[in-house]
């Protein structure tokens, strides 16, 4: 069972151009190379020592995509409209952010959020006892990606293996 154990991280980067791409993602995968390595040796109980075996492109230079982010209100005693603006500045700032740890770079949003439910509903505030009260429920979505200077997105695959 230990001599099957591997270990394999993928990176993605972005950059101007492929071959900006390649150096980010190669640089990247330099870094992440370490965990490749320790996910190896978890498989292996420890028993044996692994490393790095290969390092190859996964993604050659494609369009970068969108990457989406959601937020959520449920909350008694307030608006509609603060429900609504809550969600949508939620799923904002959870678009930049999953973009931005995906890529590694800064963000930007690529379509604003919009509320893609609302309603109201009425619950008691415990669960069994007390007066029903409006609670007010939204769920938006928005869509971040890289700064427009990055024109395309690569991904290089990090594969440890153990060492004999």
């Amino acid at each position: 069972e230990a001599l099957r154990a591997e270990g394999s991280v993928e990176v993605k980067a972005v950059g101007v151009n492929e071959r900006d791409c390649y150096e980010q993602a190669n640089y990247q995968a330099q870094i992440e190379s370490r965990r490749a390595v320790e996910i190896c040796e978890n498989q292996a109980n420890h028993l044996l020592h692994c490393r790095v075996v290969a390092s190859r492109i996964t993604d050659h230079g494609s369009y970068i995509t969108d990457v989406y982010g959601s937020g959520s209100f449920d909350e008694r005693k307030s608006t509609e409209n603060e429900c609504r603006s809550t969600s949508v500045r939620e799923s904002e700032l959870n678009a930049i952010s999953l973009c931005e740890s995906k890529y590694r770079v800064r963000c930007q949003l690529s379509r604003s959020g919009e509320v893609t439910k609302h309603k109201t509903a009425k619950r008691r505030r415990f669960i069994i006892v007390g007066p029903k009260e409006e609670y007010q429920i939204c769920r938006a979505q928005a869509a971040a990606q890289p700064e427009s200077r990055y024109r395309v997105q690569c991904a290089v695959q990090v594969l440890a293996k153990p060492s004999f």
